[in-house]
């Protein structure tokens, strides 16, 4: 019971930290130039976030980001238990990390808060995959 409590409290940190980078990079999405963002060199938030890669049927990453947070944060605190949404819900951000870092190499220039939201979401896979098992 204490190892679930503290699992779920851990995990909700990490998705509240995705949440907030999410929102970030929706911001900076839509109203460019007005966070601070690196917009010259290697890290390059801005061409990254205005990139070709940075919406997918016109729907910003930023925002599917945005979503996914919100979705997974209602799910953990919850409890919910059926392990078809949530393994859905990971399986979605494993896909989007994966797109994301992808769409960086392609364009040869690293966003920061887009990488910050990639490990993140990899950490909040991990906590939910390495705990799954032994506390459902």
């Amino acid at each position: 019971m204490v190892m679930q409590i503290n699992r779920k409290f851990i995990e909700l940190g990490f998705i509240v930290a995705a949440l907030v980078d999410a929102i970030y990079l929706s911001i900076e999405h839509f109203f460019h130039g007005i966070l601070s963002c690196s917009a010259f060199g290697l890290i390059n938030c801005q061409l990254v976030l205005t990139s070709r890669f940075s919406a997918i049927f016109g729907i910003p990453i930023a925002f599917m980001a945005l979503t996914w947070s919100i979705l997974l944060f209602a799910v953990v605190y919850l409890g919910l238990k059926n392990k078809a949404i949530v393994y859905a819900l990971l399986t979605v951000g494993a896909l989007g990390v994966i797109y994301s870092i992808t769409a960086q190499w392609s364009l040869g220039h690293i966003c920061e808060y887009c990488t910050v939201l990639d490990v993140l979401i990899a950490i909040i896979i991990a906590i939910h995959m390495l705990m799954a098992d032994k506390h459902g």
